[in-house]
């Protein structure tokens, strides 16, 4: 997991900064069953939002695989590979993103259809390499005309997405559904 897949979660550290800040300011108050009221209000947000913020983490732990991210040749920028793993729901998604390696946010350059090797534990697709520092590549398959998102540019880094052809389908073992002729 790499440093920009916290950062858009950060948003949900609000009701706990604010729960610390009331109950903070709650020490001032005078009469006592008030001060009393307002920390038990600001311990109720700080828990809900703890319990809120943890329970969005582990969802996106358990939802995504994130192999190695990968360095530019001169180490100035990362290419950080995500996938979001459906199941049986549909269709697996692979997001890449591109970020200066001491910036913790990033770009999304390709957004669209991925596959993950189980058996190898690595991607399958897209296959994403740098072919110099400021020039990165992102081959994926199109096998049904899926929607993708790729961005030509990310800063000084110009992003290239080739479609690859898939393999034929005559190519490969008939299934149960195609039975062989008779």
């Amino acid at each position: 997991m790499d440093i920009s897949d916290i950062w858009p979660l950060t948003k949900f550290f609000l009701p706990a900064v604010a729960a610390c800040l009331i109950y903070l300011v709650a020490v001032r108050v005078r009469p006592r069953w008030l001060r009393l009221s307002v920390k038990f209000f600001a311990s109720a947000l700080f828990g809900c939002g703890a319990l809120l913020l943890l329970g969005l983490m582990a969802v996106q732990v358990s939802c995504t695989k994130h192999p190695s991210s990968l360095y530019s040749p001169d180490r100035h920028y990362l290419a950080v590979i995500s996938f979001a793993l459906q199941g049986a729901l549909g269709a697996d998604y692979a997001t890449v993103r591109v970020r200066h390696s001491w910036v913790p946010w990033a770009t999304v350059v390709y957004s669209g259809p991925g596959a993950w090797d189980f058996q190898n534990r690595k991607p399958a697709d897209p296959e994403v390499l740098w072919l110099d520092s400021a020039h990165l590549l992102i081959s994926h398959y199109d096998e049904y005309g899926e929607s993708l998102f790729c961005r030509s540019q990310a800063g000084a880094v110009h992003v290239a997405c080739v479609r690859r052809v898939p393999p034929e389908i005559g190519t490969q073992a008939p299934g149960l559904l195609n039975p062989p002729p008779k």
